[in-house]
Parts: C-alpha cells; sequence; structure tokens
C-alpha cells in the first residue's frame, strides 16, 4: 500500500495498539506525507504526540517536566 494514506494510518495504528510504538510512528508518518486531508491530518497528529510521549521516546520529547521537592518549616 505504498500511496495510501488510509492504509499506512490504520497499519501505524494497529502496531500502536500492540505496543510497537517505533513502527506506528514511522507508519503514521508515512500516512500525513500522503494525505491531503486536513482532519485526517489533524487526528494523526494527535495520535503522534501521545505516542511520542511515552517513555522509549523520553530524549525525544519536545519538552521535559522537572519537579523539586523541598520541606517548608514552620
Amino acid at each position: 500500500f505504498p500511496d495510501n494514506p488510509a492504509a499506512w494510518f490504520n497499519s501505524g495504528f494497529a502496531k500502536a495498539m500492540w505496543g510497537d510504538n517505533i513502527g506506528a510512528i514511522e507508519d503514521l508518518l508515512k500516512s500525513l506525507d500522503l494525505d491531503s486531508n486536513t482532519q485526517t491530518i489533524e487526528e494523526t497528529g494527535a495520535i503522534l504526540v501521545v505516542l511520542r510521549h511515552s517513555t522509549e521516546f523520553e530524549n525525544d520529547q519536545d519538552y521535559y517536566n522537572y519537579a523539586i521537592e523541598f520541606e517548608v518549616a514552620k
């Protein structure tokens, strides 16, 4: 399915459901390259954001969260 964005999306979505986040991201990005429908592009982008924030992509995230704990004395 080299030129079918829906097929790439379905493949990527299935891989995400099976826990293959790296393969899912690759397929979903391919679907974005081929798709011209604004609505499906937005939906695919939302799924990519969620996948990229999984623990195996900590070094590739767009931002980092930092926390500081301290004790306040009375």
